[in-house]
C-alpha cells in the first residue's frame, strides 16, 4: 500500500512491537498534524508501556516548537499520570 503512494517502507528495528508503535505514532503525527486528535493514541501507548515520559516528551516537543514558555512546566506535570484526565466527581444516585 505504501508503494502506491511512493513512500519508503517503514523499518522495524529491535523490539518489533515498540518499533511498529513508534512508526504508527510518526505516521499519525504527519496525517493528523494540528488537528488535536492524537491525545488518545499517545495516552494509550504511554499507559501500555508504563512510560509517562513517552506522552510528556511528545507534548513537550510540540510546545517547544511553538515557542511556548511553559513547555517545561507542562512536561513536569504530564510525568504524573493523574494529570492526564479531566477531574470528574461521581454523584451518588438520589
Amino acid at each position: 500500500l505504501r508503494g502506491r503512494a511512493y513512500l519508503q517502507r517503514a523499518e522495524v528495528v529491535g523490539d518489533s512491537l515498540i518499533s511498529i508503535e513508534d512508526n504508527l505514532i510518526k505516521e499519525s503525527a504527519l496525517e493528523l498534524a494540528f488537528e488535536g486528535n492524537r491525545w488518545g493514541d499517545l495516552v494509550r501507548i504511554a499507559l501500555r508501556r508504563n512510560d509517562p515520559a513517552f506522552l510528556a516528551d511528545k507534548v513537550y516537543d510540540k510546545l517547544v516548537k511553538e515557542g511556548n514558555a511553559k513547555a517545561d512546566e507542562v512536561h513536569t506535570k504530564l510525568m504524573n499520570t493523574s494529570n492526564w484526565y479531566l477531574p470528574y466527581t461521581w454523584k451518588e444516585a438520589e
